[in-house]
């Protein structure tokens, strides 16, 4: 004699109802994985081989230490900042290091490097006090605005897209 086995019809309405219970779950989780294989493709290449990730997002923040990028001695760094734009600058990321120039130590300075993933360093950009009032160091930020702090305590505020700096006085001029 041939058993036969009801299932709960009422709870069950998928395409494997009337299936036996292991074969229908087995089926069931199947399916499910197929549906996420193909809602998460993995981004390949022209070659096929699986396309780098895009790195973490780049926490915007004073850095203690900046290093010279081209290795040439021309500037004495203090500190720098990095900041991704996210929206502005065509959101890539800005690094600012500050500090000044080696033949003139009166002379502050701004370098700033912009990069895009994944192609690396677009431009980079030297920026000279309007003052000679000693290295600069930045002391802190809002946005794309920098605040920049002389060695004889002056301030000037700098801002990233455009280059520009704005002394932090009552009477603000623009350079």
């Amino acid at each position: 004699m041939i058993g036969y086995q009801m299932n709960n019809a009422s709870a069950d309405q998928s395409e494997y109802a009337d299936l036996p219970k292991e074969k229908r779950e087995i089926l069931e989780r199947l399916e499910a994985k197929h549906q996420q294989f193909l809602n998460v493709k993995e981004k390949v290449d022209k070659e096929g081989r699986p396309a780098p990730k895009p790195p973490e997002p780049i926490k915007t923040e004073i850095l203690d230490h900046f290093e010279d990028p081209i290795d040439k001695k021309e500037i004495n760094f203090v500190n720098g900042w990095i900041s991704e734009t996210k929206g502005q600058m065509k959101g890539r990321v800005v690094e600012v290091g500050v500090g000044a120039l080696t033949n003139d130590k009166t002379q502050g300075v701004v370098l700033m490097r912009i990069w895009k993933y994944p192609s690396g360093l677009l431009e980079g950009h030297q920026y000279l006090t309007p003052e000679k009032r000693g290295a600069v160091k930045v002391v802190d930020y809002e946005g794309l605005d920098l605040i920049l702090e002389a060695e004889d305590g002056f301030k000037w505020k700098f801002n990233v897209p455009s280059g520009k700096f704005t002394e932090m006085t009552d009477q603000t001029k623009t350079f």
